[in-house]
């Protein structure tokens, strides 16, 4: 059975989530019916493969809803361990995939509102990520879809996926520092949500308290990762000054490398 293009921007679940929703399904049938546009899935493509290999008769309904982006996007969305890149990533080709679909079809959908165009903060709200993050996202959406849809089902980072694009761009200077925010950013996120969803699955049994403790402290990180993003910008544009600062001090010393401007200056002296 073939999935929607809006259910294909999300990734499969695997590992100990997948294993554990078959677990589920297994001992209390599909609880939650699969839900369908047209001849397509639309929402519940991890159950439906789940029903398959247990031999499980799944069940279906129909989308009757007003708007199956906004749909789509609140079943998925923020119920999925989704790095910030993955999420502004989502949004943005859920956005272009709206805009795509408005243009000359006016039955595509009940709502009115299907296809209007938002702005970048209403799309960073929408995938709880920063504006910054979005317009990352946004840009490599316009650039390379095929690569935005890698980032989607979490194949590569939006910091990966940037730097190829940048790979055929001309190189500046300030970007000579090697130090990528976002992306490092990502992987602390995902390294934290990764974390986290093991220490819900253990922590089922209130008693243990270790793994209470460890709980909270992974939660006081995941509050101190939100405080950095708030920062992101002040910090990428000290970065940014920093490299372009010792790219000066190079050309004036004419050095090639960093590490030799403190032996340019001691000769100097």
């Amino acid at each position: 059975m073939k999935l929607h293009e809006l259910c294909e921007l999300f990734p499969k679940i695997d590992g100990e989530a997948y294993e554990a929703l078959k677990a589920d399904i297994a001992v209390n049938g599909l609880l939650n019916p699969i839900v369908m546009c047209g001849d397509s899935i639309l929402d519940g493509q991890n159950r439906f493969r789940a029903c398959t290999e247990l031999g499980v008769s799944p069940r279906f309904t129909e989308f009757k809803g007003e708007n199956v982006l906004e749909f789509v996007l609140a079943q998925n969305l923020h119920r999925r361990h989704l790095t910030p890149g993955q999420s502004a990533t989502i949004v943005a080709l859920a956005q272009d995939w709206s805009k795509a679909h408005s243009v000359g079809n006016a039955n595509w959908e009940k709502s009115p509102n299907s296809g209007k165009k938002t702005t970048v903060a209403e799309r960073a709200e929408k995938s709880g990520t920063s504006d910054f993050t979005q317009k990352k996202a946004d840009k490599l959406v316009k650039e390379n879809p095929e690569l935005a849809k890698k980032v989607a089902v979490g194949e590569m980072t939006l910091g990966q996926a940037t730097k190829e694009i940048k790979k055929e761009e001309p190189k500046q200077e300030e970007d000579e520092l090697g130090f990528d925010p976002l992306e490092a950013y990502e992987l602390e996120v995902a390294e934290n949500k990764r974390l986290q969803s093991i220490i819900d699955a253990l922590a089922s049994d209130d008693k243990d308290k270790e793994i209470i403790t460890l709980s909270e402290t992974i939660k006081s990180l995941q509050g101190r990762i939100n405080q950095a993003v708030k920062t992101e910008a002040e910090a990428i544009k000290q970065a940014k000054y920093y490299g372009s600062l010792l790219t000066s001090i190079r050309k004036l010393l004419g050095c090639e490398n960093n590490s030799d401007i403190l032996l340019r200056i001691k000769a100097l002296k």
